[in-house]
């Protein structure tokens, strides 16, 4: 999805992106959860667990409803063979709603974590930790992003072959 999008074009729409992703976001989690934690509550379906802890994983369900696939939009664009600004706004939407989602993710299940064990309370370093791996995860793959570039620019041979050292690399990188 990153090499069909073209930072340059986004620049002029970036509130326009934003906005759309905050609302998306909380339109589908408030929708899809709440909508959950309605008919989980009232059909006991969480098995007489408590309302927060149906609520969170509600939230949790909502998150992972709010996540877009760029590659259904970048399928449709390719087939529909659309070009323009509203094109590359949807790309450019469903390649960031999926970072957003990424944190959203880790927060929720933090927040999940907290609501089945009230006692252990919000651990600070945790959330540093959680923060400090998401910000590491940015840096390398900007990183391996840039190089990936480079190699392509001066027609680099071996393409796939560097590709899945690339995954292999990331891989690695995340156990």
């Amino acid at each position: 999805a990153g090499a069909e999008l073209r930072l340059v074009t986004l620049r002029g729409r970036l509130r326009s992106i934003g906005l759309l992703i905050v609302l998306t976001t909380i339109v589908v989690m408030a929708g899809v959860g709440g909508t959950f934690f309605l008919v989980a509550s009232s059909r006991g379906l969480m098995g007489g667990l408590p309302p927060a802890q149906v609520l969170a994983i509600a939230g949790v369900v909502g998150v992972i409803a709010a996540a877009r696939s760029p590659s259904s939009a970048i399928a449709i664009i390719s087939e529909t063979r659309a070009k323009g600004p509203f094109s590359e706004t949807i790309l450019g939407v469903s390649v960031a709603i999926d970072v957003v989602v990424v944190v959203l993710c880790s927060v929720a299940l933090a927040l999940c974590g907290l609501a089945f064990a009230p006692e252990e309370g919000l651990d600070l370093h945790f959330v540093l930790i959680l923060g400090g791996q998401r910000a590491a995860s940015v840096a390398l793959g900007v990183i391996l992003g840039a190089g990936m570039v480079v190699y392509l620019k001066r027609r680099g041979p071996q393409v796939p072959l560097v590709i899945l050292g690339l995954c292999f690399v990331v891989y690695r990188c995340s156990e």
